[in-house]
């Protein structure tokens, strides 16, 4: 009898590793995401709208308030040195007559003239240093480029930080006013520079005024052959 041969079953053939489930992302997160792009894309919009329609006005405002506020040190600042000096305007020139009273000459006193300008330019200075920031209020309104609703709505904050040095010069002027007169005139110039600072930028102006000291008339004689000529022509 010939030999039985036992074999082996044959295994299945191979189907491979079990496919996994594809991720998804939860509904939530998902308007989570489409939310934050849609507010990174509104923001830079939002931003160049308001710097392109809107600071114009804002940097007008705040300009306007910073002339106001540099003429208010100014003029504060020269007052406190004309009382401390106890000047008057006749102080700034020196006038000497002939034998008859009449005028012969007229000289400006410089040194006087640089004194007060130095300490203008001084104190000027020290309180744009010293100064704390100041805020400007500005209607929210405002920010919908809307006329009508300019003056709405809670207000927003600008500062206006002052700074930098101011400079000081005096001028002079002689000019005839008439026969024989003369107009004096003696003033200082001031100019100085504030920084603005509001939202989204940072801009700096410069203010500069010119101040009046001295602004006289000074009446000589009138010449004899002037007056004659004239009855003559009448």
């Amino acid at each position: 009898m010939g030999r039985r041969v036992r074999r082996r079953p044959e295994a299945p053939p191979s189907l491979g590793a079990p496919r996994r489930p594809k991720a998804t992302m939860p509904k939530k997160s998902l308007k989570r995401l489409i939310l934050i792009m849609l507010v990174v894309s509104i923001i830079p919009l939002g931003v160049f709208l308001i710097n392109r329609g809107v600071m114009p006005a804002v940097t007008t405002i705040a300009d306007q308030r910073s002339v106001a506020i540099i003429n208010d040190i100014i003029n504060n600042s020269l007052i406190s040195i004309i009382d401390q000096l106890s000047l008057e305007s006749t102080d700034f020139f020196q006038m000497t007559q002939d034998g008859d009273g009449h005028l012969s000459s007229l000289s400006v006193d410089t040194m006087l003239l640089n004194m007060v300008a130095s300490q203008l330019a001084v104190d000027i200075s020290s309180k744009l240093s010293t100064s704390e920031t100041i805020p400007i209020p500005v209607p929210l309104g405002l920010l919908t480029g809307i006329p009508i609703f300019a003056s709405m709505g809670p207000n927003i904050s600008i500062n206006i930080i002052p700074t930098g040095q101011a400079t000081v010069e005096y001028e002079t002027s002689f000019i005839s006013a008439g026969i024989n007169q003369i107009n004096f005139q003696a003033w200082l110039y001031v100019e100085t520079e504030m920084r603005i600072v509001v939202p989204l930028q940072e801009t700096s102006i410069s203010v500069s005024r010119r101040v009046p000291l001295v602004n006289t008339v000074f009446a000589g004689v009138v010449p004899e052959g002037m007056l004659l000529t004239n009855f003559g022509l009448n």
